[in-house]
């Protein structure tokens, strides 16, 4: 037993608890001297020993610093990132408002003089247009797929509704299992538009709920929260509320990218604002179209209403 003390005693490294990695790598040289007998000037930078001291130095001091920003970011009223915040208050059940495109009105409008190769234009929904007061992208968002403009006889302008923003999606393949559900790794999740997300099982849209319980029974929806972790989750029900998606189903998540109130333009004279084409139209034999030559956009209502994310001091209060 004595024995075993002794034994214990001899490969003892650090004589106190020391908190600073200064403190801790000064026992280790201490202890280096003592045990091989060798001067403290084998242990500077210059020499092999010394290099190796460095590094596991280092090395300590990036633990330390995880297991404290891993403590620190788990308590709400400490945690520093936005990230944390949120998801910390998604798991207290609050789901934490994301970003809101600003949204704005234009016309397309023909030239005059032109010789155009087709009667007709097609424009996709989700149409890309750029801002060239920000920089920014917007999107044309259409009631249906598509929508056609004339080339030839009588122009009629229609009013677009504009959203700014760049749409991306991501696809998975069900499972078919109750409750199921998706993470969309997006690192900055809260800058997800939050109402404009659309999701496709098979190509056929489902629709979107607030909550598990307003979904019908069998009822082909789904619920898109902040993401607990980050991006954004997407639930699907049990058959009870909301239907389950058949096992090997195409889930296709449709969201928009959005950089909330920057996408704001102040000012009251909407012709100050003004817009280029991004993407062609189609001719109605599926021919490409450079829109600039035919049309050019005019600015009914200038973009606005555009949110940033939610203030994370209201996070912290409301979680």
């Amino acid at each position: 037993m004595a024995s075993t003390s002794n034994q214990s005693q001899s490969f003892k490294l650090f004589t106190s608890l020391r908190i600073r990695i200064r403190d801790i790598l000064s026992e280790s040289i201490q202890y280096l001297q003592n045990t091989y007998k060798q001067s403290r000037t084998v242990f500077t930078a210059a020499s092999p020993f010394g290099q190796i001291l460095i590094v596991l130095e280092n090395l300590s001091q990036l633990i330390f610093y995880y297991i404290e920003d891993s403590i620190t970011e788990l308590n709400i009223n400490e945690a520093s990132r936005v990230s944390s915040m949120y998801s910390l208050s998604a798991l207290a059940g609050h789901n934490p408002s994301r970003a809101i495109g600003a949204t704005g009105q234009i016309r397309i409008l023909r030239k005059s003089n032109i010789k155009p190769s087709s009667s007709k234009v097609v424009l996709n929904n989700l149409f890309r247009i750029s801002c060239e007061n920000n920089g920014l992208q917007y999107v044309i968002e259409l009631p249906q797929d598509e929508v056609r403009l004339s080339l030839v006889g009588t122009e009629v302008p229609i009013i677009f509704n504009i959203r700014q923003g760049q749409f991306e999606s991501q696809t998975f393949t069900a499972k078919g299992l109750p409750f199921e559900s998706y993470q969309l790794g997006v690192p900055n999740n809260y800058y997800i538009d939050n109402f404009l997300v659309n999701v496709y099982v098979n190509g056929e849209r489902w629709i979107k709920y607030d909550s598990l319980l307003d979904m019908p029974r069998n009822a082909k929806g789904f619920i898109a929260k902040t993401g607990i972790t980050n991006g954004l989750d997407i639930y699907f029900g049990n058959g009870s509320f909301g239907k389950i998606p058949n096992t090997g189903s195409t889930i296709i998540v449709e969201y928009l990218n959005t950089d909330g109130a920057i996408g704001n333009i102040k000012t009251d004279d909407p012709r100050q604002v003004r817009f280029s084409f991004i993407d062609t139209g189609f001719s109605t034999l599926g021919e490409d179209i450079t829109m600039s030559d035919y049309f050019y956009i005019q600015t009914v209502s200038p973009p606005n209403f555009g949110v940033d994310p939610e203030d994370p001091n209201l996070t912290r209060l409301i979680a």
